[in-house]
């Protein structure tokens, strides 16, 4: 190299080839920036916190390679992606932020507009190209949803549920205020808004459905023997002083087929399309080169 000639950006060096399509740097250390976003920061702390980055590196570039494989072998066989199919994807990714979210997305990852435009396109023609390859191919009958829910027959039975509006208060004098006004005849709704003091007055108290074991024990006792309309009395628990009146009650009993039958159809065509993947990744890895390279892997740093 001359002394007139720059040596590339680091970020641009080639971590890997699949045939003639590049993995670079850039966007394997962006990746690796995403996948590490959902765990706890402990997990790259103490003395595992090299092992776990090491780990999340193997699994994003054993990810991206597979992503090649699947371009090499579409651009091979003629398979096309309708520009229809990229353009949705760009949309959908980019209009899951604001303006403001999504600039300081690309600021806080490093990256510009431009590389991460590339990186949904890719994402978008991998997608599209199972899709016409794998996902289309695959079809789960009525029948095989009918024989899993009856071999499988504990999985959908659901315990009694019931469903409250709650008030909570930091003493013992407001609610005992608060569930006069109760007696009285005052809204639950209304008194729940503008005096509870737990995350769910926004919505007048409503608890949702929940099953035994799903709150403080202080739950289970008072809302299970309530009837629907009651207003419980003033119990106690380590978040406050607690008013219940319940709203529903679901028995318990084993859910029907019809509410669970796309529940069924999405694990079985998961199951299926893992299967038929694994089988036609091995089929697919041998027609092609995968060269990659240990110099930058073993210096890679976020």
């Amino acid at each position: 190299m001359t002394p007139q000639q720059k040596a590339p950006p680091v970020f641009s060096r080639l971590v890997a080839q699949v045939g003639e399509i590049k993995i670079k740097e850039d966007e394997l250390r962006f990746r690796m920036r995403l996948e590490m976003e959902k765990y706890p920061p402990e997990y790259f702390q103490q003395d595992k916190g090299a092992k776990n980055e090491k780990k999340i590196l193997k699994q994003i570039l054993d990810q991206l390679i597979e992503d090649a494989l699947i371009l090499a072998y579409a651009k091979r066989h003629g398979v096309e992606v309708p520009q229809e199919d990229i353009q949705a994807h760009l949309e959908n990714a980019q209009n899951k932020w604001n303006p403001k979210a999504f600039e300081n997305f690309l600021v806080e990852r490093k990256i510009s507009f431009s590389r991460w435009q590339e990186l949904m396109i890719h994402d978008a023609q991998v997608n599209s190209i199972l899709n016409t390859l794998l996902f289309k191919k695959i079809d789960i009958p009525l029948k095989d949803i009918q024989s899993y829910y009856y071999r499988n027959s504990k999985e959908f039975y659901s315990p009694e549920k019931v469903r409250v509006r709650q008030i909570v208060t930091n003493s013992l004098e407001k609610a005992q205020d608060l569930h006069e006004r109760l007696l009285k005849g005052e809204n639950f709704a209304k008194l729940a808004i503008n005096h509870s003091q737990s995350p769910d007055r926004l919505r007048g108290g409503d608890v949702g459905y929940f099953a035994k074991g799903s709150f403080p024990k202080v739950f289970d006792e008072v809302c299970f023997k309530l009837r629907k309309g009651q207003v419980s009395e003033i119990v106690k628990s380590e978040y406050g002083y607690h008013i219940f009146k319940l709203l529903d009650k679901k028995p318990a009993g084993k859910q029907p087929l019809k509410d669970v039958a796309v529940q069924i159809q999405q694990k079985l065509f998961e199951e299926s399309l893992a299967k038929a993947y694994k089988e036609w990744m091995e089929q697919v890895r041998p027609l092609f080169e995968v060269k990659v390279n240990q110099q930058v892997l073993s210096d890679f740093a976020l």
